[in-house]
């Protein structure tokens, strides 16, 4: 006859799968913190990917590739087609032959009159809406068009001049990306090199 095993009223021993109440709590518990992990590797590499695109957009010659984008829907045209002659690009400062005031003015001659334009000279644009250089609009529009760029990076940027033995400049070229709007919903976009004068008017 086997031996009797006493047990208090109230002690017996749960199945070993059984589930209680404080188990559930703890299940429940437990699957908010892998949710809330899933949640936030995934927003993570979110936020990697769009850091990604960003780089890669500054990347590759400056800005280019946000320009190029920018004006991906614009009809290009070559720079004879628009430009009646070569655009004049002259260092702007008081003092001549100082390049302190880091400024530069660009004139373009177009074919066509158009309302207005801009210039874009390392991802950095600028209007060609100064009055005074620009002609006198026929219509509200404009054969030649001119404006200024400051600053321009004439000492530590890509119009950076450097100067010979003797003390002249030594003058660069940049390219410019045009964009000549003729109104009516017609705009056109070129791209041109010119080069760097030492004065400008």
């Amino acid at each position: 006859m086997s031996p009797l095993t006493l047990q208090e009223p109230g002690s017996a021993e749960s199945p070993p799968n059984a589930i209680g109440p404080d188990q559930g709590v703890i299940e429940e518990a437990r699957r908010r913190q892998r949710r809330r992990r899933t949640s936030g590797a995934v927003g993570a590499m979110l936020v990697a990917a769009l850091i990604s695109a960003v780089v890669w957009a500054l990347a590759d010659g400056g800005s280019r590739p946000l320009v190029q984008r920018a004006t991906q829907h614009i009809p290009t045209a070559d720079p004879a087609a628009v430009l009646a002659e070569e655009p004049y690009m002259g260092v702007s400062c008081p003092i001549p032959n100082s390049v302190a005031c880091d400024r530069v003015g660009l004139g373009i001659e177009l074919r066509t009159r158009a309302a207005t334009a801009t210039a874009t000279i390392d991802g950095r644009p600028f209007r060609l809406d100064n009055r005074a250089w620009s002609d006198a609009p026929v219509g509200g529009k404009h054969k030649r068009l001119a404006g200024f760029l400051h600053p321009a990076g004439l000492k530590n940027g890509p119009l950076k001049i450097t100067t010979d033995s003797r003390g002249y400049h030594r003058l660069v070229t940049a390219t410019v990306h045009l964009i000549v709007d003729y109104g009516a919903g017609r705009t056109i976009q070129t791209t041109t090199t010119v080069g760097l004068h030492e004065g400008w008017g």
